[in-house]
């Protein structure tokens, strides 16, 4: 098993969080936002220590595409893929939308 030393969160990936903890802010009390925020990074921390705990989305495992995982922090879905020594974290997602076509867009089109 590999060491992880690192987790990177792409571009998209940071903006979801920030927009997601943003909308929080906005529509909650600043506790539920601080909770949800470090929870959400506590989540995606501990992927240093259990890099394979997360399964692949079964969005991504129907059209046989198995080199993303997921784990969640409900109603938040992760998504990320391990990369040599280093984490992805590819995108944090509302898991109560259309994520067929979010991942679709996100993950299998990207360039």
């Amino acid at each position: 098993m590999t060491k992880i030393n690192k987790i990177i969160f792409s571009g998209k990936a940071y903006k979801d969080l920030h927009s997601l903890y943003y909308y929080i802010k906005e529509n909650d009390s600043k506790q539920a936002t601080k909770k949800i925020y470090h929870g959400i990074q506590k989540q995606c921390n501990a992927l240093v220590q259990f890099p394979q705990k997360g399964h692949v989305p079964p969005e991504l495992e129907r059209i046989s595409v198995y080199n993303y995982l997921e784990i969640n922090y409900k109603p938040y879905r992760i998504i990320y893929r391990i990369s040599e020594d280093t984490i992805i974290i590819f995108g944090i997602f509302d898991g109560r939308r259309n994520m067929t076509d979010i991942l679709t867009k996100r993950l299998l089109r990207q360039k």
